[in-house]
């Protein structure tokens, strides 16, 4: 992956829809890049041609230009459960000291802007983020599938799906969920 690319961070709504393309790839599907930041399945009969001629023209069609973009989009995905996860244990932490407040001192008032806990909204974030990442692993084997001729692109792919695998373990310890 390059410098530049290690950098690039997609934000979770973008995240999320990446995701949910990769849960829809079948056996023999490729993608191509739709937008600098969405991927698309490729769903036309004429694909040796038509990616012939869009590889000359476009970037979007490019083997490397896809797995860089999925190595961007796992790099992504690593960083804001690594945000998320982070943002949610200091709310759970707030949230331990203000139930441990010494007696004597007024607490918040419930409904009060300090009473509310956004630690849901965070947690619900990181559960719809680990559902579409365990989903998305079936469409990257399925794309590996696809590039089973290509070692470098099947290694390439099977590594990330080892990744994602070991971030839903995370995920999954933080809040012991199961699929």
């Amino acid at each position: 992956m390059s410098a530049e690319s290690k950098n690039a961070v997609f934000d979770y709504d973008t995240i999320i829809i990446n995701l949910k393309t990769l849960s829809k790839i079948h056996n023999n599907q490729k993608l191509y890049l739709a937008q600098p930041d969405l991927l698309e399945i490729d769903n036309y009969y004429l694909l040796p041609l038509r990616r012939t001629i869009y590889n000359l023209f476009w970037d979007g069609y490019n083997r490397d230009a896809i797995t860089t973009f999925i190595d961007t989009l796992i790099h992504s995905i690593i960083l804001t459960s690594e945000n998320l996860c982070r943002e949610y244990r200091r709310g759970r932490k707030a949230q331990r000291q203000r139930q441990v407040q010494p007696s004597g001192q007024a607490g918040s008032l419930p409904g009060s802007p300090s009473s509310i806990n956004f630690s849901d909204t965070i947690e619900e974030k990181i559960k719809n983020l680990n559902l579409h990442i365990h989903n998305s692993i079936e469409g990257l084997r399925n794309l590996s599938i696809t590039y089973e001729q290509d070692t470098k692109i099947k290694a390439h792919i099977d590594n990330l799906i080892n990744k994602l695998r070991n971030l839903i373990t995370k995920l999954d310890n933080l809040f012991m969920l199961k699929h």
